[in-house]
């Protein structure tokens, strides 16, 4: 589609060239410390006169920027419009230090002619989505309905209306959809709920752990509340008392003695992983501006599938956006109980506020891994290592089974030995294991009506990058390619991930993208000589990339 990976490493680009940074035949990743294998020196002002041309005709737009504080690098999306249009997916990041532009990352495509007349209106749009759902009651958020170019081809780019739609009395129905704003063609939908499939006062969390944590005295009641008095931002838990649908109260005691229950844990990691992200990153909160956290715990509704899971939401239907978790019904998962879950959730509204990566196909896969990486960075930032309740490990979930077991939870250092797609009761043909290389990715899976399965695989190849990040920080051998990684430990390890992931990648990243991202974000951050680079090209070849 005319779509160039933009990765400028040290200022070299190869945007002239159409080629990938990436090879897809080969599978061959760019290494940013031979730059003669990127472009010659000449690149760099070429680049920046061809982005400051390109800006004065009005085809980038600065969206925002924000500055990393582990490295002191200013990070500046730009996005690509055409004709006034923004160009979906179309986002480039440029790195700036000491007023320096080190290197760049992101989508850009090269765009012909294109009549950005729109045959059909925003509702005429509706009314074709109202009949592709089968719903004419369908709605849509109008103050989000934008036309866009979409790119669908290598030189088919279409113009679209990007609306968000909702049912009435299906609160987790919240898509985002692309209608041909010619033909009223449907190009793209995916659901904007971000859910997963598995699924101080003091208290005693769910598996008898003592916990402290910030709560509000008023009226002679302590409430699990925090008016930015001991974290500079404010956050709420509620607890919906095992319903959905009804009046909602801020969970609250007589004694600042709580119980033991969930609802504990989900206001104590919740606090945990704002710790996280700000001691060790930088970040503040999910928006890094310190922006309001509420979590729903005990949300229960069988006629609404409210059970047994755990989900961000970013939109404002529901209870608004936040945190929800949910009781068990045909399992005995307490999702809250977990602290990697309630971490994964944190991490899923960092990356909607920084790369923003679409929850469908790879960029949803991505997605997914950011968050059961640092779910899992976040247990062993605050949990002793071993095995049982409470103890950090690389298996994700299994605190919030009961009794406790490792039993369908997803592995960041086996993947292969879980099967998601078993675990959902699918027939056999449908067993893929758990990928942990490039060549077991699963392919796009349709259920016995047609629908694609997972928002096309967006959790079942989500175990791929979570085990990359296994081998660069524990070190370890890959099932498939039978390749070895020295482990260079978690405290270094993790900021790669979180530049690459946050400060790197885009709405439309796809795994190939993540893989230069992460090269790129290896070198940035300690050097082409370095121990750390090496081993994370090592990784990379372990789970199926040559690194020229």
């Amino acid at each position: 589609m005319k779509k160039i990976a933009v990765f400028l490493f040290l200022g070299l680009v190869l945007l002239s060239s159409g080629l990938f940074a990436i090879k897809a035949g080969s599978l061959s990743v760019m290494d940013p410390a031979r730059p003669e294998k990127v472009a010659d020196a000449r690149s760099q002002k070429l680049v920046q006169a061809y982005l400051a041309t390109e800006i004065l005709k009005g085809r980038f737009i600065m969206t925002r920027s924000q500055r990393d504080k582990l490295t002191d690098i200013e990070h500046i999306r730009y996005q690509q419009v055409r004709s006034g249009l923004p160009v979906w997916g179309g986002e480039i990041v440029q790195h700036v230090k000491n007023g320096k532009v080190l290197n760049y990352d992101g989508e850009y495509f090269k765009i012909g002619a294109l009549d950005v007349s729109p045959t059909l209106t925003p509702g005429q749009a509706l009314d074709a989505l109202r009949i592709f759902y089968k719903d004419k009651n369908l709605k849509e958020d109008s103050d989000q309905t934008r036309l866009v170019i979409f790119p669908l081809g290598d030189t088919d780019f279409r113009l679209a209306h990007k609306m968000i739609v909702r049912k009435a009395g299906q609160p987790l129905f919240n898509e985002t959809a692309f209608v041909d704003a010619e033909t009223g063609k449907v190009l793209l939908h995916f659901s904007n709920i971000i859910r997963e499939e598995l699924t101080i006062g003091l208290g005693v969390g769910k598996r008898g752990d003592s916990m402290k944590f910030p709560t509000t005295l008023s009226d002679n009641l302590y409430y699990l509340y925090d008016a930015a008095k001991v974290r500079p931002f404010t956050q709420k838990t509620w607890d919906m008392k095992h319903s959905y649908g009804q009046t909602i109260y801020i969970s609250s005691t007589a004694n600042n003695s709580w119980p033991s229950d969930d609802i504990v844990n989900v206001h104590t990691y919740i606090g945990y992983a704002y710790d996280f992200y700000y001691l060790f990153f930088g970040v503040k909160g999910i928006d890094n501006n310190n922006r309001t956290v509420n979590a729903y715990a005990h949300v229960f509704d069988i006629g609404q599938e409210l059970y047994d899971n755990a989900f961000w939401n970013p939109s404002t239907d529901m209870y608004g956006q936040g945190f929800y978790f949910l009781d068990p019904y045909q399992s005995s998962d307490d999702c809250g109980a977990a602290i990697d879950i309630v971490g994964h959730e944190y991490s899923h509204a960092i990356t909607t506020f920084h790369s923003d990566l679409t929850y469908y196909g790879e960029s949803g896969s991505l997605n997914e891994s950011f968050s059961d990486i640092f779910g899992t960075v976040i247990e062993f930032m605050f949990q002793p290592e071993g095995q049982g309740y409470n103890k950090a490990d690389w298996i994700h979930g299994e605190d919030a089974t009961a009794p406790f077991s490792y039993s369908q939870c997803r592995s960041q250092s086996d993947p292969n030995s879980n099967s998601q797609l078993k675990n959902a009761g699918y027939s056999s043909s449908f067993w893929y294991p758990d990928p942990c290389h490039i060549s077991q990715k699963i392919p796009t899976l349709y259920d016995s009506n047609g629908k694609v399965i997972d928002s096309n695989n967006v959790h079942l190849n989500g175990t791929i990058f979570p085990h990359l990040f296994y081998l660069l920080a524990n070190g370890g051998t890959n099932k498939v390619s039978r390749l070895a990684v020295t482990g260079i430990g978690i405290q270094k390890a993790a900021p790669i991930f979180y530049d690459a992931f946050a400060n790197r990648m885009v709405a439309s990243t796809n795994f190939l993208g993540a893989a230069n991202a992460l090269l790129n974000s290896a070198f940035t951050l300690y050097g082409s000589g370095s121990t750390e680079y090496a081993q994370m090209k090592n990784a990379l070849r372990a789970i199926g990339y040559t690194v020229n």
